[in-house]
């Protein structure tokens, strides 16, 4: 038996020892994964994220489950890409980036899956992050500056940093984004 397996069965035994332990679907969808069996692990990691949402319930998720749900989400979009499915994959990473701690990389997967005519859409993700971190004590930079500078060759990158640009140009804010940049550069 080889490593895949033994961790299969484990993971398996979890799932039957607690039906609401998200995290053994989660590790079966790793493992899916890696044998290139891409629709198995997407319908593994939905199993996950639904009953992390069913333990939530309706009301809002503390940080450690927001975190949890974020990253359950971006892991069905990377899934969901890796199966062919790019509506499927727009779909969670826009839930990921909905929660306040969905990860830099969600947000840049997202924005280059979107098409240059989701102009309200690039511009509304590139603004929602412009959001002061909750910091004791309180730090200078937003969100956006933290994103831009975790995802240099996004913004920087011709085709990404052309898509949003024209978006925001399109909008008649780029002095918005001239100065968003502007802000970066200031809390480097």
């Amino acid at each position: 038996m080889d490593h895949l397996e033994e961790a299969e069965e484990h993971f398996h035994a979890a799932m039957n020892l607690d039906e609401r332990n998200w995290r053994a679907p989660a590790g079966l969808a790793i493992i899916q994964g890696l044998r290139d069996r891409h629709q198995e692990s997407l319908a593994l990691y939905k199993q996950s994220s639904e009953i992390l949402v069913s333990l939530i319930g309706v009301e809002v998720p503390d940080e450690t489950q927001g975190s949890d749900l974020a990253g359950a989400y971006e892991d069905i979009a990377e899934s969901a890409l890796a199966a062919g499915d790019q509506q499927l994959a727009l779909v969670f990473f826009k839930k990921c980036i909905e929660l306040k701690n969905g990860a830099s990389n969600a947000i840049a997967q997202y924005l280059q899956l979107l098409s240059r005519s989701d102009i309200n859409e690039i511009v509304h993700i590139i603004k929602s992050l412009d959001v002061q971190f909750e910091h004791d004590p309180p730090v200078s930079h937003t969100r956006l500056t933290a994103f831009i500078f975790s995802q240099e060759h996004f913004l920087t990158g011709i085709g990404d940093f052309w898509k949003v640009a024209a978006s925001f140009k399109a909008k008649g804010e780029i002095q918005w984004l001239q100065s968003a940049y502007r802000a970066a550069i200031v809390a480097a």
